[in-house]
């Protein structure tokens, strides 16, 4: 009898990068359409970019690097404050 080996249950560090490339890529081509709000199709690549998102949330325990917030001082219109 053919010894069965042990499937892994998590992905490799070198795999999880990969893998969030990939996601990146796929983000990126969803949102890329000028389409209609109301339209099949947008709602469709809507849905699969929700799922790419929660997938690598999943998987890296993080939010996607395009899902995080920017820290205040690099918001558009932030002025640092003057020191008294």
């Amino acid at each position: 009898m053919a010894s069965r080996r042990k499937k892994l249950k998590l992905l490799s560090e070198p795999e999880i990068q990969k893998f969030v490339e990939i996601a990146t890529r796929m983000h990126e081509e969803c949102i890329r359409h000028d389409l209609s709000v109301l339209s099949e199709h947008y709602r469709a690549l809507t849905d699969l970019n929700q799922e790419v998102c929660k997938t690598i949330r999943t998987i890296t325990g993080a939010d996607p690097q395009w899902m995080r917030t920017p820290p205040h001082w690099q918001h558009p219109g932030y002025t640092k404050p003057k020191d008294a």
